[in-house]
């Protein structure tokens, strides 16, 4: 679920695929 929060948040960049363990610190950051 994160990494489609983060996807949706960066704008559907591959990099925040790739950023598994950084969702929890890329989700609060977005």
């Amino acid at each position: 679920t994160k990494k489609k929060i983060l996807t949706t948040a960066s704008g559907g960049r591959p990099k925040a695929v790739i950023s598994v363990p950084t969702s929890a610190s890329a989700e609060i950051a977005f």
